[in-house]
């Protein structure tokens, strides 16, 4: 293909660049249709679908996912696997299906196991605590166990984004806790670390919650 569309799309997505990633994701959808390269059409149609689950559009997003991760499996091309059932698992749980999204998401885990792509294991384990989370207070130490692994495994694996993301979602649990100390402690020395002029989705939401951190602190 001309251009690596696939990983773009994928970087964009992970970045938070919706507008980027639907156009490379378009373009990888057009290229592997007309080359016949159903892997990477794809992953083309889960860049599809994740933009659908980021506008609103659950059902849709689900029905992408769904076929592209089919595909994915049938032809054996599984390096994005593990972050497309991310995608499904979390646009399931949208949707309030909490059993088939935790169930998802064991899959994302059982084919990063499998694969070696351990370089996700830290969001996966984060999504899995979200997703319990929203099932209620009673499995609350599995929830904390959860997120505190998913924060420790980013910080040994040296992904300054992936650690943010994961620190975020621990941050965001324990300011739910009321434990608002905690919760800086546990963000503020990550955020403070991003390369200047870093930007994206994930860094805006942390910017914002250390602000409401900082702000309820006070108060």
């Amino acid at each position: 293909m001309h251009c690596p569309c696939w990983a773009a799309g994928f970087v964009a997505l992970s970045l938070g660049d919706l507008d980027r990633a639907a156009n490379y994701g378009e373009e990888l959808v057009d290229q592997a249709f007309k080359h016949g390269l159903r892997p990477f059409h794809a992953v083309g149609l889960c860049v599809r679908g994740s933009l659908a689950a980021r506008r609103g559009e659950p059902e849709v997003a689900i029905a992408l996912l769904e076929e592209g991760l089919a595909v994915m499996r049938q032809a054996m091309y599984l390096l994005f696997y593990p972050f497309f059932s991310k995608e499904l698992a979390t646009a399931l749980g949208t949707l309030g299906r909490l059993d088939d999204a935790i169930g998802e998401i064991g899959k994302a885990q059982q084919v990063a196991d499998e694969t070696g792509y351990h370089w996700f294991v830290p969001e996966i384990l984060k999504t899995r605590g979200e997703l319990l989370m929203r099932r209620g207070p009673d499995g609350v130490a599995v929830v904390e166990a959860l997120f505190r692994q998913a924060a420790r495994e980013a910080g040994m694996r040296g992904g300054i984004y992936w650690e943010l993301s994961a620190s975020t979602g621990f941050a965001d649990f324990l300011e739910g806790q009321g434990r608002l100390a905690e919760a800086l402690s546990a963000l503020e020395p990550v955020y403070r670390r991003l390369p200047e002029r870093a930007g994206g989705d994930k860094i805006s939401q942390a910017r914002a919650l250390l602000d409401r951190l900082a702000g309820r602190s006070i108060l």
